[in-house]
């Protein structure tokens, strides 16, 4: 996950009702329409469970698509399985990568930005219910909005087992059951992934290294042979302690490192890409560009 400052790519869409139920939930959207679905339903008859997920599906969008939410009544779950996926929520906006996974909570207000050319693959699920607040609240989900998820292979387990027990045409009340205990299964395991495991010795000197190293050139199959380890183990085991690989670990170090040189010094630009190890200032402008949404000129500026 990585921030974005620059709103104007959230405010200056043009989107046009898509969706409203008439009791003050709207969508807007524009943008092709266009992905590949793998499972979607409904509950539409009563009762209703007091937690229970109407909707899981795992889609590709590949074209452009924007869409905004206007106080979304139910918690939406969304895993990034590829590429990335720009949220706003008020005057705050991220990027979610892969490995991230993202809880958007009821009564929000949410913009989604699918950019073109930027194929994403996103598995999601819809929860509703009377419990389900107190229960993110137990869990200590409440206020949770996007942390990385370090393996999938337990949410697509339980994927697979909801889109069982989600087809209207063949719900009984056992179905319910499954559902809604699938449904808490889910919360669950998202709150006890949230607690960090102990780092092994090893990934912590890997981790300090990246740090004291933000101004040299390092190419990842060096580092893994410095430390003894396949770049395959090295991608995978870092990624399970610190939730992203080595190389975005240590791209994200220069961008703090790249914020703090622009509002706290009067470095030129140029000087501030040298100082981090780029050869070339365009391409460390680039960069900073792609990863922080807005140009380190217009960062500086903003940041005073």
């Amino acid at each position: 996950m990585r921030p974005i400052f620059d709103l104007s790519v959230f405010l200056n869409q043009k989107v046009s009702v898509e969706r409203s139920d008439g009791n003050g939930y709207v969508v807007y959207a524009c943008g092709k329409d266009k992905w590949e679905e793998i499972h979607w339903k409904h509950f539409t008859r009563k009762p209703l469970p007091v937690l229970y997920c109407t909707f899981c599906s795992i889609m590709l969008w590949n074209e452009f698509r924007y869409i905004r939410r206007i106080h979304q009544p139910f918690l939406s779950i969304e895993y990034i399985l590829e590429g990335e996926l720009w949220i706003r929520s008020g005057k705050r906006a991220f990027a979610a990568e892969q490995g991230d996974l993202c809880l958007l909570h009821r009564h929000g207000n949410y913009d989604y930005y699918f950019r073109p050319g930027t194929p994403t693959r996103l598995m999601t699920f819809v929860l509703h219910g009377s419990a389900l607040d107190s229960l993110l609240r137990i869990l200590n989900l409440d206020r949770t909005a996007v942390f990385p998820l370090a393996e999938a292979e337990r949410l697509t387990d339980l994927f697979d087992r909801m889109k069982q027990h989600i087809h209207e045409k063949f719900r009984t009340a056992r179905s319910d059951e499954i559902n809604s205990g699938l449904s808490f299964e889910l919360l669950q395991y998202l709150s006890n992934a949230r607690i960090p495991e102990v780092v092994p010795e090893k990934l912590d000197r890997i981790r300090e290294y990246l740090e004291e190293s933000t101004g040299d050139v390092l190419e990842m199959e060096a580092l893994a042979k410095r430390f003894q380890l396949s770049l395959p183990t090295l991608n995978r085991e870092f990624r399970r302690h610190f939730g992203m690989t080595p190389y975005h670990y240590r791209l994200e170090r220069r961008m703090k490192k790249a914020e703090e040189l622009l509002l706290q010094t009067e470095l030129p630009i140029k000087e501030i890409a040298f100082l981090l190890g780029y050869g070339k200032p365009l391409y460390f402008s680039s960069e900073f560009t792609r990863f922080r949404g807005i140009s380190p000129r217009k960062f500086r500026a903003a940041g005073r």
